[in-house]
C-alpha cells in the first residue's frame, strides 16, 4: 500500500484549473440582479418585524403595568391575611 501524497493531489486539481475555461456568458449583471431582489425582499421583512415590534412594545409595557399594580394589591391582601412574625 502506497503511501498518500496530498501536495500530488494539489498539483493535479492546480492543473485541472489551469486548462478551465471562464464562461463565454457574462453572469455577473444576473446574480447581481437576484442579490439586489434577495436584499429588498429581506429589508422588507425586517420593517415588518420592526413596526410590529414598536406597535406591541407599548401594549405589553401597559399590560405589565397593570398586571405589576396588581400584585402589589395582592401582596398587601396577603400580609392582611397572614401577620407577620413576631405580631
Amino acid at each position: 500500500m502506497g503511501v498518500h501524497d496530498p501536495l500530488a493531489d494539489f498539483e493535479r486539481l492546480a492543473h485541472c484549473v489551469r486548462e478551465d475555461r471562464p464562461p463565454e456568458i457574462h453572469v455577473a449583471p444576473r446574480v447581481m440582479m437576484r442579490v439586489r431582489a434577495a436584499e429588498i425582499a429581506s429589508e422588507r421583512t425586517l420593517r415588518f418585524v420592526a413596526v410590529g415590534s414598536c406597535v406591541v412594545t407599548p401594549l405589553v409595557a401597559v399590560l405589565g403595568l397593570q398586571l405589576l399594580s396588581n400584585l402589589g394589591s395582592s401582596l398587601e391582601a396577603l400580609f392582611e391575611i397572614v401577620p407577620p412574625i413576631g405580631f
